[in-house]
C-alpha cells in the first residue's frame, strides 16, 4: 500500500484474481461504504473513485514506479469519473476498469459479471489518451458472484 496524501494505491499480488477484486471486494467496498454513509450526516458522506489495471511496477529508492501506476492514476482522477459521482449523486463507489481489464476479465462476464454494467469512456489526462470502462456498483448493474485468474493488479482510490 502506497500513500498518495488524498488517496492511495493498493499493490496486490500478481497471483490475485483480477475478477476477485471486481467481485467480490469492489461490491463489499461499496456495501460497507454505503453502510456507513446512511448512519451519519450528508456533510460527511464518503465518496470513493476506485481504479483497476493490470501491470507492471518497480520499486526504486522513491517508492513505485511505472507507466502503469500511472495510468491506473489518470483513471482514478480522470474527468468521466467526477462527471459520473455528479450524475448519480447517490452512488457511494464509481469504479473505472482498463481496457486491459475490460478485455481481459469484464467482457467474458466471469462470476456473473455483467458487462452491460459497464460503460465505454475515453480518458484523455496529460500522457494518457486511452478507453475505459465505468461501473457503478449497485446502481449500473446487480452485484457480482467469483472467479479465478492472475496477474498484477493495481487499485487507486481516492
Amino acid at each position: 500500500m502506497e500513500d498518495r496524501g488524498d488517496g492511495m494505491i493498493l499493490f496486490v499480488p500478481a497471483s490475485t484474481s483480477k475478477a476477485d477484486l471486481i467481485d467480490p471486494l469492489i461490491p463489499r467496498l461499496a456495501a460497507i461504504l454505503g453502510e456507513y454513509n446512511r448512519v451519519i450526516c450528508a456533510a460527511s458522506r464518503i465518496r470513493l473513485r476506485v481504479a483497476v489495471h493490470a501491470g507492471e511496477v518497480l520499486r526504486s529508492p522513491s517508492g513505485w514506479v511505472g507507466t502503469d501506476i500511472n495510468l491506473a492514476c489518470r483513471l482514478v482522477n480522470s474527468e468521466p469519473l467526477y462527471r459520473e459521482l455528479t450524475r448519480v449523486p447517490r452512488a457511494d463507489v464509481v469504479l473505472v476498469v482498463s481496457d486491459v481489464i475490460h478485455q481481459g476479465v469484464i467482457r467474458h462476464g466471469y462470476r456473473g459479471i455483467t458487462p452491460s454494467g459497464y460503460r465505454a469512456v475515453h480518458v484523455v489526462s496529460k500522457e494518457v489518451d486511452t478507453h475505459a470502462w465505468v461501473h457503478i456498483p449497485g446502481v449500473l448493474a446487480p452485484a457480482r458472484r467469483r472467479s479465478v485468474g492472475g496477474l498484477r493488479m493495481l487499485l487507486a482510490w481516492r
